[in-house]
């Protein structure tokens, strides 16, 4: 069986049930006694763990289908552009960082309490070293696989034989974004999109996993390289102008940006 043929046998449910079993299933071990206390195995821990088991999850499916992955590796290492996943790597990762800075921006103007308690959050979640080096590990290596898999795989497929083309894109694209609850969640449905016309456009899922690596990549390099004490020590810029500023910025940013998404997305729109 081809991958693509997988996943348009999918269901959506089966997906969700699996995702919400092990979410649970981690988080009763994160309670018992001896582990809830471990400093290490912070929510950073469960976060990749979940990634892990995931695809766990999606290889025994795909076993039991006699799934050929090796077609769409092959299929990858022929037909890939290399330059064009850096391209669209570079492009979403900034535009995501513009994003931010420009919903800061205007959240600012609206609840400075509010964008102080979204600004600190990262900064304590991630505190020892242990927990960047899992939050680097999930973002990067296990994040792009299982999220490419669920949702340009699974549900876009799914949504797809269901509803207009277009609309499927969205839904999937947004429900992606939920999944990045925050600041960057608009920035999520932005890539969600771009991912789904390299998905309908590659018809390889290996394509977008590429992309999407390079784009956790280049957002987790510099978490990864701040110690433990400084990433839980960082000062919060709450400053009203300063915040207005930096959201004009991004604001600019994202046109910029927003224009070459734009263009290869209307360039290689899917017809059908």
């Amino acid at each position: 069986m081809k991958v693509n043929d997988f996943f348009k046998g999918m269901e959506i449910w089966k997906t969700a049930l699996a995702y919400v079993t092990i979410m649970i299933l981690l988080a009763i071990v994160s309670m018992i006694p001896g582990i809830e206390g471990c400093r290490w195995l912070d929510a950073e821990f469960y976060t990749a763990m979940s990634c892990f088991c995931m695809i766990l999850w999606f290889a025994l499916m795909m076993s039991r289908r006699k799934v050929d992955f090796a077609e769409a590796a092959r299929d990858f290492a022929a037909g890939t552009r290399k330059r064009e996943m850096v391209y669209l790597a570079f492009l979403n990762i900034i535009f995501s960082m513009g994003s931010v800075l420009m919903l800061i921006g205007m959240l600012s103007l609206i609840s400075p309490t509010l964008v102080e308690k979204a600004m600190a959050e990262p900064a304590e979640n991630i505190n020892t070293g242990a927990s960047q080096v899992f939050n680097f590990i999930g973002a990067v290596f296990l994040a792009p696989v299982v999220e490419e898999l669920m949702f340009r795989g699974v549900l876009l497929n799914r949504l797809k034989s269901r509803v207009n083309l277009w609309l499927a894109i969205i839904l999937s694209s947004v429900a992606f974004g939920l999944l990045h609850a925050g600041v960057s969640a608009f920035g999520a449905v932005v890539f969600g999109i771009v991912m789904s016309v390299v998905y309908l456009k590659t018809e390889n899922i290996l394509t977008c996993m590429g992309v999407h690596f390079l784009n956790n990549l280049a957002a987790s390099l510099p978490r990864l390289f701040t110690t433990g004490e400084s990433a839980g020590s960082d000062e919060v810029v709450t400053d009203a102008a300063q915040l207005v500023a930096g959201g004009t910025v991004g604001a600019v940013v994202v046109v910029i940006t927003g224009i070459f998404l734009i263009r290869y997305v209307m360039k290689n729109r899917p017809q059908k």
